[in-house]
């Protein structure tokens, strides 16, 4: 067994801050308060390892990515080039005299 289960309940929590300046004649302690509030609800919680046949594709899945985007970005940059060499070519060259 590779994995570890755990049962858990859900739980929250929340606080207030109550100031009370030195000059005021509010009748309250100042503190700080909690308020845990635990709900009904039962969790069960599992940590599995995957296999090693998962991790192999997972693992092709990432280089195949990488092949096709390094495959898109070679297209664009040499489709760039071609514009480039092709609005040189139709382009009248200009020769200054001096």
């Amino acid at each position: 067994r590779w994995g570890s289960i755990t049962h858990s309940n859900t739980y929250g929590y929340d606080y207030k801050y109550r100031h009370i300046s030195p000059g005021s004649r509010q009748q309250a302690l100042p503190g700080l308060f909690f308020v845990y509030k635990i709900n009904p609800y039962m969790l069960r919680i599992s940590e599995d390892r995957e296999s090693f046949i998962t991790f192999l594709v997972n693992l092709c899945a990432i280089a195949g990515g990488i092949f096709a985007i390094s495959g898109l970005l070679d297209s664009i940059t040499f489709n760039i080039q071609m514009l480039t060499k092709a609005k040189e070519m139709l382009l009248p060259t200009r020769k200054f005299d001096i």
